[in-house]
């Protein structure tokens, strides 16, 4: 069987700011992981995305699920910064 993969790579200011990407994103299970998952984890200051799913079809929607997330996600920390200083 043919398992298609994506890889993403989403830059944040630090690697503090990539940790609460990775949790605030990894609270979401899996639909049918039997037909897609995906892996979160951090290296530096960077969320690094691994998804993978059984036809193209399934890893364009699990793909396009998780950035509208993580641009919401991304939106909720530009707040906090502002309203920080």
């Amino acid at each position: 069987m043919t398992e298609f993969c994506c890889d993403l790579t989403a830059p944040t200011h630090s690697n503090e700011h990539a940790v609460i990407l990775m949790r605030s994103l990894s609270v979401d299970r899996d639909l049918f992981p039997e037909r897609s998952s995906k892996k979160l984890s951090v290296e530096g200051s960077n969320l690094k995305v691994h998804f993978r799913a059984c036809d193209a079809k399934q890893l364009r929607t699990i793909v396009s699920s998780f950035l509208d997330l993580l641009q919401l996600t991304y939106q909720a920390l530009q707040l906090g910064e502002e309203f920080e200083q």
